[in-house]
């Protein structure tokens, strides 16, 4: 329930953040406004992609993403790590130990 709230305070306090820099960022360098809109559009699109990150992360359910190594589940999955930032999720089999983690799943190399 926490993340629920989490992501959006964040992108909230990010979003402010962002407009007082950009404000005083205009009002000292005075741009054109072809170079305003293009700061105005790329900070949209990157915290466009944060946001989409964290809750596409937080929502996932990582028994679902991970799956099964094998058919027959000689290793079960025991564990499961989920970082937003670099965005990955790893999942970890009773042979881990042995061989290492899992190799990225197809969620953690698309995002990036």
């Amino acid at each position: 329930m926490l993340v629920f709230y989490a992501v959006p305070l964040v992108s909230l306090f990010l979003c402010a953040a962002g407009s007082v820099a950009y404000l005083l960022w205009a009002a000292l360098r005075r741009p054109s406004r072809q170079v305003r809109w293009a700061v105005i559009g790329a900070g949209v699109a990157v915290l466009g992609y944060a946001g989409a990150v964290a809750y596409g992360l937080a929502f996932t359910d990582p028994v679902q993403v991970c799956g099964q190594k094998t058919l027959d589940n000689d290793f079960p999955l025991v564990r499961v790590r989920v970082d937003a930032f670099p965005p990955d999720v790893t999942c970890q089999w009773t042979d881990s130990g042995t061989y290492g983690p899992s190799h990225p799943t197809a969620l953690g190399t698309w995002v990036i």
